[in-house]
């Protein structure tokens, strides 16, 4: 096995504790102690923490893109899309490590300080918005509200098993959305 570099080292560390902790929370002197890597090691790859924030959230953004992106073109039918865009999501949220959506915690904490930093966290749902969007038929009639219907269920589920811990109000209502989704996608609305 490949012994990770010195980069990655911090950026799994920095990703591990802003998750846990915050971004504001957690200190360089904190993300040095836990990865072992010196300072002049971490300014060697990031010129400030900043810098190391916008990278552990592009790695993240690149990595959740790309994830949801596979297992989206594997699925044939609209219905399966779906369902997997929500399995994929009921996984993450039984991760111990999930803590809600790094970017809105991104931008509650850096939103008014820092452009480069919210301006990131917005694309990135545009992004993921994206992604939703490709799943609906070019030609549907109702694509963009279809695809904002389903980004929104996803969104709202994220704050919900982010606030109370548990995916049961996901769960019970996900079939009757799903349902309702499909033969939305096949009238005309």
């Amino acid at each position: 096995m490949a012994k990770s570099s010195a980069r990655d080292v911090i950026l799994d560390t920095s990703e591990s504790l802003f998750n846990a902790y915050g971004f504001h929370a957690v200190g360089v002197d904190r993300i040095q102690d836990v990865s072992g890597v010196s300072k002049v090691t971490m300014y060697k790859y990031f010129k400030s923490k900043n810098d190391l924030i916008f990278s552990v959230l592009k790695r993240r953004d690149e990595y959740f893109i790309e994830s949801l992106s596979k297992i989206i073109s594997s699925k044939k039918t609209l219905s399966d899309k779906i369902s997997c865009v929500i399995e994929w999501h009921l996984e993450w949220f039984s991760q111990p490590t999930f803590k809600g959506c790094m970017y809105v915690n991104a931008n509650k904490e850096f939103g008014m300080i820092d452009d480069e930093i919210k301006e990131f966290t917005k694309s990135h749902k545009q992004r993921f918005f994206n992604l939703i969007l490709g799943i609906f038929d070019v030609n549907a009639p109702a694509r963009k509200i279809l695809a904002n219907t389903l980004y929104l269920y996803v969104e709202g589920a994220i704050s919900e098993v982010a606030l109370t811990g548990s995916t049961l109000k996901i769960e019970e209502s996900r079939m009757a959305f799903q349902e309702w989704l499909i033969k939305a996608a096949s009238s005309t609305i």
